[in-house]
């Protein structure tokens, strides 16, 4: 992986630049347990509007997708090359609900406040 990188990546070694995906994988995304968790909240809870801070490769943004498919996922990823994994990863499962959102956080969450009239749903991944 190469370019920007926001985040603070795994507890075993920091940020993204410079890994190779496996290692993403392997170490700086979200158990299936931890998924699963994520998307029984978001159903009890009946969410429409989801934020997720963190795309990375976007498998949590998919399980979510799949739990709330009349709900919409706003997902945050700083690294392009991650962006553009996780639109593959969403366009080969399916997934129609998510809007992701390129670039730093702090330079469009604003934006998407103004866009959503509510947050439902917010998650630091």
């Amino acid at each position: 992986m190469s370019g920007a990188d926001y985040g603070t990546g795994s507890l075993v070694a920091a940020g993204t630049a410079g890994k190779k995906v496996s290692a993403i994988a392997r170490y700086g995304i979200s158990t299936v347990n931890t998924c699963k968790l994520l998307c029984s909240l978001a159903t009890i809870m009946k969410v429409k509007n989801c934020v997720e801070l963190g795309t990375s490769l976007g498998l949590t943004t998919a399980y979510l997708s799949r739990a709330l498919p009349k709900g919409h996922i706003w997902t945050f990823e700083g690294n392009l090359d991650l962006c553009r994994l996780a639109g593959q990863n969403w366009n080969h499962l399916g997934c129609q609900n998510i809007t992701m959102v390129p670039g730093a956080i702090d330079d469009n969450l604003g934006n998407v406040q103004k866009l959503v009239k509510k947050i439902d749903f917010a998650i630091v991944d």
